[in-house]
């Protein structure tokens, strides 16, 4: 378990630092009105932060996706997606990456999706000074992020589980969720993805063993309830495409559900490939394919 543990924690420092590494030279050529850092917990955590860029104003729609990174619970950045987000800047949507704390064992998800309900309630209360318009809002997420903007998309619709959960985002109504590569069983993703007990408790922390805990978490436990336009996308060599695939068999039967599958045997065409790869075709295809839906609803 230990020899586990201290494997992921080397990989998610060499992946971390990678990441960083490519994202630099975006930053320094940036051409976009953004605000950096902005703290919605009132301390000096930068995990605590959400970074938002608005379209330029000749193009701007002013409709504003809200994203949710993935890494595996344990890793990468809100700075990380904004090679991503340059797609939908570009076409006029203004961006934000909301960030959480990651977890090394110490974390439940309920801590993690109260750090992302904290960074909505502050966009909410703030959003005439941030320059955004509330009724035009869509969430998006990759992986992990998938997950919880899944969740997050349910609970916006369930005022009673948020009271259950603890996860109050008051008048939060985004008009759409799309997610890349989800997460959509948490609790058995739990068990089918990770491995060994060490790795499960550094991804999902100390109730890591408590199914009943993981599955009140897990959107495939609601997924009849959400009633909100879903779009998802996978590829052939997602290493958890069977998760995508769950959701599609949930959602196939919905008129506003769209289901894109990469059939690629390019091994670069992964796991959340738009996400890390938004300049290859097949990636250009996924981020057109989500503005376009996007402009439906």
């Amino acid at each position: 378990m230990k020899a586990t543990a201290w494997m992921l924690r080397l990989f998610t420092y060499k992946n971390d630092s990678g990441l960083r590494k490519k994202r630099q030279p975006i930053f320094e050529n940036l051409a976009f009105r953004h605000k950096f850092d902005v703290n919605y917990a009132g301390d000096n955590l930068d995990r605590h932060c959400f970074d938002i860029y608005y379209a330029n104003e000749e193009n701007r729609k002013h409709k504003l996706i809200v994203d949710i990174h993935g890494g595996a619970y344990i890793m990468s950045h809100r700075k990380d997606n904004l090679h991503f987000g340059l797609s939908f800047l570009e076409q006029g949507y203004d961006f934000v990456t909301l960030d959480y704390r990651v977890n090394r064992g110490h974390l439940t998800i309920a801590d993690q999706t109260g750090d992302l309900a904290q960074a909505i309630r502050y966009i909410q209360k703030h959003s005439q000074e941030l320059d955004i318009y509330e009724d035009e809002i869509y969430l998006t997420g990759d992986s992990a992020g998938g997950h919880l903007a899944l969740l997050f998309a349910i609970l916006s619709e369930n005022q009673g589980l948020q009271e259950e959960l603890d996860l109050n985002i008051a008048h939060f109504k985004p008009k759409a969720v799309l997610v890349n590569c989800p997460v959509f069983d948490y609790c058995g993703a739990s068990l089918r993805h990770t491995g060994t007990r060490g790795a499960q408790k550094l991804i999902y922390g100390p109730r890591y063993l408590d199914f009943d805990f993981l599955n009140r978490y897990s959107p495939s436990s609601y997924i009849n309830d959400l009633t909100l336009p879903v779009f998802c996308s996978t590829c052939k060599l997602d290493f958890i495409r069977q998760e995508s695939l769950a959701l599609q068999k949930a959602l196939s039967e919905r008129g506003d559900f769209e289901f894109i599958d990469i059939d690629s045997d390019d091994p670069k065409i992964g796991h959340v490939h738009n996400i890390l790869l938004p300049e290859r075709e097949e990636s250009i295809r996924v981020n057109n394919a989500m503005m376009a839906f996007i402009e439906k609803y």
